[in-house]
């Protein structure tokens, strides 16, 4: 088959042209020694991508046959002689994972985004070890990170009133209800602050103003609007916004408003009373039934605006008084014992930071762990006193080593190249950064001290139990939110000319149903399947109306039910397919590459060099303008790139329907009638979404397969490579008698050879 099917391309004379393969020069009758290439063979047979479009191929059940064949050779030398790979000895926590390793400490709700900077991302996830470094920049960024939060934790006296702004987006829409804000109310935002210290505090509010004019002395309205602002759910100040009357004193461009607040995190909303006299229109302007209105909302010059929008608020304080600490969350985690007598305070001291370091380094500590910690502290104290000492040692810890990097060990006195299972510890720091991000609890770490957690029934309930504690959204937040692309959604910035109706509400709406579906088939119990075939979905008014389905109202997400069976699943989504479009047009080429790296896991390869670029919009026969479709045919029609774009294009001229953020529509920018069929490699015809998403799952394994790896990449921090493939595919085995569960899978990476086990260092040479 080999000789009839693939040589012809793949060999040493045409390996530059043919993916870098060669099959002439390998060994057929000794696959194990070569699990490189033939795991790349497997992959592209199994998706049907080679032999490539137009070249002759075998019967589908040779293919079958074949690959079966490779597989069980492949499978039975990794029972017999198991390859887990090996991590960086040091992984860095990434800057989500310490923001939740202080949450869970500290119980203390910081968010360290603006304190640290971005992480460098690699095989799609930025929390792999390989490029989680550390530099001395970014070592003085963690020890200013680590003053702030245990300043924070403590309550330490600030030197001056602190000063937090938060900024509305500019294309956020506050014509309606923002979420965890009363009903009745509009527009606005909520914010969850904690607070240092108990003391009074000020909310400086400011509106968005007409562009070129100024918010003094008039409100710029016809109507009287309320700005109302609350504190942990209750009204505390009610601003009425008259016509050419304000409240405010002469001069100022801000409403205040001066209250005490106990230390502590707070809700803090800000937003405005609804007036039932408008009523909207159900249009791409989002427009009102009203005959006034502010021109020039910033960054939206052809919008209208037609009552206040909130522009931003700042937080200053605490003001006056400052010498109560007040009762936090933090403080009573912290302070587990208080001294009464300056004798007290070492022996206190030891016990608060040797309870903070079990659970920040992951392990029981010994005294000589915490003794680095006590002698900073007694430094401290000398200087400031006791809560002085505690808050100077606590900081020590945020910076340790043991805190800020997973270590795993190799055994002493191991060989080389040995395989064996890491401790129940590190066990149970893997299990907790894979589905919490952040640090083991004190079950997992007690479980993992006493060897109990390698018990494979105990394992499995751990899991289960994890996946229905809340901090299980992390697995929602971090690993679909990067295997999925979402967080490209906020960088993306369709033209908004063409696509006037995209806000940032609707960005945030399309994020949250993917989110939303994929946390439903996780705790749900599920089959990964229905990430692609689910007829129901996740919207809120928002994004309903951006789909066309009707009689939603208010800002809370509620499942419903597809009136369409285009909407289905992933392929159907707004987030998937404006991440995938270009800021002006769709982009079959991005959508096809997506699809094959995250559905069938077949990565295209990077285009050659000096590859020309697709052309834009101009003016081609007769006056008319050339579809995408034409000018990607042309672009084709170059040898260099036809190769990769008969795999690339066809399943994204599968989704042509959508626009370029997700809007369905039966013509393009053109106006030409949209053409969504296509054929795949295999020479499967399809003639639209729903024949398409047909054809991707006459196979369900191959997505379950994709979607195994990708979970196992981010729960082990590391690339898979071949040797891992053999226990993917047990994985995925084992989950077919269960429908082939979400949950199971991510069950069945927790069991698998790779997360349990490690290999040594190689021998120095």
């Amino acid at each position: 088959m080999l000789d009839t099917y693939c040589v012809t391309c793949h060999n040493e004379r045409n390996k530059g042209n043919a993916g870098r393969l060669a099959l002439d020069s390998v060994d057929i009758t000794a696959v194990a020694e070569h699990p490189e290439i033939w795991e790349k063979v497997i992959a592209k047979l199994r998706a049907g991508l080679m032999p490539p479009s137009g070249r002759p191929r075998p019967e589908a059940a040779q293919v079958a046959a074949f690959i079966g064949s490779l597989e069980g050779t492949l499978d039975q030398q990794g029972r017999a002689n198991p390859n887990p790979g090996r991590t960086d000895a040091f992984h860095r926590l990434n800057r989500a994972e310490y923001r939740n390793a202080v949450r869970d400490l500290l119980s203390l709700e910081l968010d360290v985004t603006a304190m640290l900077p971005a992480d460098d991302a690699s095989y799609g996830f930025d929390n792999i070890a390989g490029v989680l470094k550390i530099s001395q920049s970014r070592l003085e960024q963690y020890l200013a990170t680590a003053r702030r939060v245990s300043r924070a934790a403590i309550g330490s006296p600030l030197p001056v009133p602190a000063m937090v702004e938060f900024r509305m987006p500019e294309t956020t829409n506050q014509y309606l209800r923002a979420d965890g804000l009363p009903f009745g109310t509009r527009g606005g935002m909520r914010i969850r602050h904690e607070f240092p210290r108990e003391g009074e505090y000020e909310f400086r509010i400011e509106l968005l103003c007409r562009l070129g004019g100024e918010c003094d002395g008039s409100t710029g309205f016809m109507d009287t609007h309320h700005l109302e602002v609350l504190v942990d759910g209750e009204r505390v100040k009610s601003f009425p916004l008259e016509p050419r009357k304000d409240p405010r004193p002469a001069g100022e461009r801000t409403w205040k408003v001066r209250m005490p607040l106990r230390a502590g995190p707070h809700d803090i909303g800000v937003t405005f009373a609804k007036l039932p006299g408008i009523k909207e229109i159900d249009s791409a302007y989002d427009r009102f039934q009203r005959p006034y209105f502010l021109n020039g909302v910033i960054g939206q010059p052809h919008n209208t605006i037609y009552q206040p929008f909130l522009d931003m608020v700042t937080i200053v304080g605490p003001l006056g008084d400052t010498s109560t600490a007040g009762k936090t969350p933090s403080r009573a985690r912290v302070f587990s014992c208080y001294p009464r007598t300056k004798a007290e305070e070492p022996v206190c001291a030891a016990t608060i930071l040797g309870r903070l370091a079990r659970h920040a380094y992951r392990r029981p500590v010994t005294a000589e762990d915490t003794a680095p910690l006590v002698a900073v502290f007694k430094a401290g104290a000398a200087q400031g006193g006791f809560e002085t000492g505690v808050e100077a040692a606590l900081q020590r810890l945020l910076v340790s080593p043991e805190f800020l990097f997973r270590v795993e060990r190799d055994p002493s006195g191991a060989a080389p190249n040995a395989t064996y299972a890491i401790s129940g510890l590190e066990l149970a720091s893997r299990l907790s950064f894979f589905l919490w991000s952040s640090i083991p609890d004190q079950t997992l770490i007690q479980l993992g001290a006493t060897g109990q957690l390698r018990q494979p029934l105990v394992l499995e309930q751990q899991v289960r139990r994890m996946l229905k504690d809340p901090k299980s959204s992390a697995l929602v937040d971090n690993f679909a939110g990067q295997w999925l692309m979402l967080r490209n959604l906020q960088a993306q910035r369709p033209d908004l000319p063409l696509f006037p109706n995209f806000d940032d509400s609707l960005r945030e709406a399309a994020r949250r149903e993917t989110e939303l579906l994929f946390n439903s088939i996780l705790r749900e119990e599920k089959s990964v399947i229905e990430l692609l075939t689910a007829d129901y979905t996740f919207v809120n008014e928002r994004l309903a109306r951006h789909y066309g389905i009707p009689k939603i109202y208010g800002a809370e997400f509620r499942k419903v039910s597809l009136p369409d069976s285009h909407r289905r699943g992933l392929l159907g989504h707004a987030s998937i397919l404006t991440v995938t479009s270009r800021p002006n047009r769709t982009s079959p080429v991005l959508r096809g590459k997506w699809i094959l790296e995250n559905i069938l896991g077949t990565p295209a390869p990077d285009p050659p060099a000096n590859v020309p670029p697709l052309q834009e919009e101009q003016d081609g026969n007769h006056g008319t303008v050339p579809t995408v479709r034409e000018r990607i045919a042309k672009h084709r029609a170059n040898p260099v790139c036809a190769g990769c774009h008969s795999m690339l294009d066809p399943p994204g001229f599968a989704l042509e329907n959508f626009d370029a953020v997700g809007q369905w529509r039966t013509r393009d920018e053109s106006f030409t009638p949209i053409d969504a069929s296509g054929s795949l490699p295999d020479g499967s015809k399809f003639d639209g979404l729903d024949t398409f998403r047909t054809m991707l799952l006459r196979n369900p394994d191959i997505f379950a397969s994709t979607v195994t790896r990708k979970l196992m990449t981010y729960a082990l921090g590391r690339g898979v490579d071949p040797a891992d493939m053999p226990a993917i595919r047990r994985i995925v085995a084992d989950a077919r008698p269960q429908n082939l569960k979400l949950s199971a899978l991510v069950v069945g990476v927790v069991r698998s050879v790779p997360f349990q086990m490690r290999r040594t260092a190689g021998a120095e040479k």
